[in-house]
């Protein structure tokens, strides 16, 4: 690279040719990935591969009733988060399946970076699970059986985790009455990141966005069970009327 102290500008063309050159240089550098270069799209900034986009508090989780089950997938899960509603038509069912098979409120839900992509209204990624139990008792050692039946590994000191691809569609919070929010007591965060490549090394097939509100279905609401240590409740398709 050319010494700057030893140029010199005799005429106005030398500056110009200058310029370029350096432009040109820097052009070359920042695409061999030795210099840092801000890119947009569609005027907007670029945003680099696996950055934090948001960190949304679930409330409670949320199962369709009939009417909503033959629009989406029955055995969806729904998260009902204060920010965004997640409506996850992969791994639901082997969620439920597994807070039925052990002790809902000894599952805990980890917020693990870089778990969780949302990009275009869709999310996919993995959860974690994690659960506790000592093979002290003939109680805890059914349980250690059982966890590592539904394919959970044990992590030491009664610390037994399993990870659920997950994938469904983003949509927007629903209203809940503040009567009914505090007595959903238990919450969890959860992150979400912009994905490193396409769909997250999942299958590239997009999910429809819901073309329907969604509420709770209040004359269900009663908390029904307890997975991951937080209420599930009744979703159901918003009346028209209520809109």
């Amino acid at each position: 690279m050319r010494d700057l102290k030893n140029i010199s500008f005799k005429h106005p063309r030398d500056l110009l040719r200058t310029i370029t050159y350096f432009l040109l240089l820097t052009g070359v550098v920042g695409t061999s990935g030795c210099a840092t270069t801000i890119l947009f799209s569609e005027g907007k900034p670029y945003r680099s591969p696996g950055e934090f986009v948001l960190t949304d508090t679930i409330f409670a989780l949320g199962i369709p009733d009939e009417a909503l089950s033959k629009k989406i997938a029955s055995d969806s899960v729904i998260f009902l988060g204060k920010k965004n509603t997640y409506v996850l038509e992969r791994g639901g069912k082997e969620l439920m399946y597994i807070g039925q098979e052990l002790d809902g409120d000894k599952l805990k839900l980890n917020d693990i970076s870089h778990q969780l992509f949302l990009e275009d209204n869709n999310v996919w990624g993995r959860l974690s699970l994690s659960y506790v139990a000592w093979g002290i008792t003939r109680k805890g050692k059914a349980e250690i059986e059982k966890l590592e039946l539904l394919g959970f590994r044990d992590f030491g000191f009664g610390t037994y985790r399993k990870t659920i691809n997950v994938r469904g569609v983003v949509y927007p919070p629903m209203s809940i009455d503040n009567a009914q929010l505090q007595r959903l007591k238990q919450s969890r965060e959860l992150s979400f990141y912009r994905p490193d490549g396409p769909s997250g090394g999942l299958d590239p097939i997009r999910l429809v966005y819901l073309p329907f509100a969604l509420a709770i279905d209040l004359a269900t609401a009663v908390p029904q069970l307890a997975l991951i240590g937080m209420n599930v409740l009744v979703i159901t398709i918003k009346d028209k009327k209520d809109h």
